[in-house]
């Protein structure tokens, strides 16, 4: 059983800890669930793929244009 600890920025708040679900974004380090939903990238949320994939697309054009 986890103890709750104060929260002192909200009245009478507590927090209880638990365990995140997912895994760990080798990106972001967040703990999520869709952690390897894209299988271009594997080892990333979907959120960070989609990032890396915007990121080497805009990489490519502008070598492209030099």
């Amino acid at each position: 059983a986890f103890r709750a600890f104060p929260f002192p920025e909200v009245p009478r708040g507590r927090v209880v800890p638990r365990r995140a679900e997912g895994r760990k974004c080798a990106r972001s380090w967040r703990i999520v669930p869709d952690v390897g939903s894209d299988p271009e990238y594997p080892d990333l949320s979907a959120r960070d793929a989609a990032a890396v994939r915007e990121f080497d697309k805009r990489n490519l054009a502008a070598q492209a244009a030099e």
